[in-house]
């Protein structure tokens, strides 16, 4: 039987396991609660980014970021009911290539206890390129087989680029046989062939819509000149039940009329026959 020092270190124990399974856990640090925030942003530079989110979020959201985090831009975007945490965590593993250096973001959660906001940090990894033009490869086979050529594609392209008149040459080739457009050039120009290639499919998506709009007003159209076309007939139809209904009655009241003289007849011929 166990003494009663043995009793109270059980009672202890069973006490310390019951208070570690109660308690509350340590939250994860991308975890925002219930705060849900829109994001409209018009595009620019990460830290424009983290700025416009920190005064959306309010004291929701902390970030600690780098000097190196203005040189990576953000496309415009647009989110809606996303949790800030989710919107600091876009920025992780953007790059942005600049002459003779690569500068991508890395982002983390700084540990927090139990009820603290999240705090994030945003380091820019910079490393050194020996080249400040990469390759790029796009796909535009959609594109030509919904009636774009290739030498439009790449006249808008050379039309958007002069547009932009950046002092880089850039060269631009298409392979026929896979559809790919390739090109060698800055961030800047590869952004340009981005958009460009974009609102391309764009407006073979608004045409497609509109096409298919147009086949549904057209099959609306003809369901509804079918329905007419069928009371049309229903009319019709019952009109002619109520001619054969009529013709019925009367060939009713003709036969009766025959059968009547019929028999008057029958009996003249008998009265004759006397």
């Amino acid at each position: 039987m166990p003494s009663k020092i043995q009793q109270i270190l059980i009672v202890l124990t069973v006490l310390g396991l019951l208070a570690s399974a109660t308690a509350s856990p340590e939250g994860s640090p991308f975890e925002d609660g219930p705060t849900l925030i829109n994001v409209e942003f018009s595009g620019g530079s990460a830290a424009e980014f983290i700025r416009m989110l920190q005064r959306v979020a309010g004291d929701e959201l902390n970030v600690i970021s780098a000097p190196e985090v203005a040189e990576v831009t953000i496309p415009e975007l647009v989110l809606r009911r996303v949790s800030p945490s989710s919107a600091v965590l876009l920025l992780d593993g953007r790059t942005m290539e600049r002459p003779g250096r690569v500068v991508r973001l890395d982002v983390s959660s700084l540990p927090r206890v139990s009820g603290e906001r999240p705090t994030f940090q945003v380091n820019a990894q910079v490393r050194t390129s020996t080249r400040g033009e990469i390759a790029n490869v796009w796909t535009i086979r959609g594109l030509i087989d919904s009636g774009f050529s290739s030498d439009s594609v790449l006249s808008a392209i050379e039309t958007a680029l002069d547009a932009l008149g950046s002092a880089t040459k850039l060269d631009v080739r298409f392979h026929e046989d896979t559809g790919l457009l390739i090109a060698m050039g800055d961030e800047g120009q590869r952004g340009t062939i981005d958009m460009v290639v974009e609102r391309l499919r764009d407006s073979i998506e608004v045409e497609q819509e509109i096409k298919q709009a147009q086949l549904e007003l057209a099959f609306r159209e003809e369901l509804t000149a079918l329905r007419a076309e069928i009371m049309h007939l229903q009319t019709i139809n019952e009109q002619l039940q109520l001619t054969i209904a009529e013709r019925d009655r009367e060939l009713s009241r003709t036969r009766e009329m025959l059968d009547d003289l019929l028999s008057e007849t029958s009996r003249d011929g008998k009265r004759s026959g006397r």
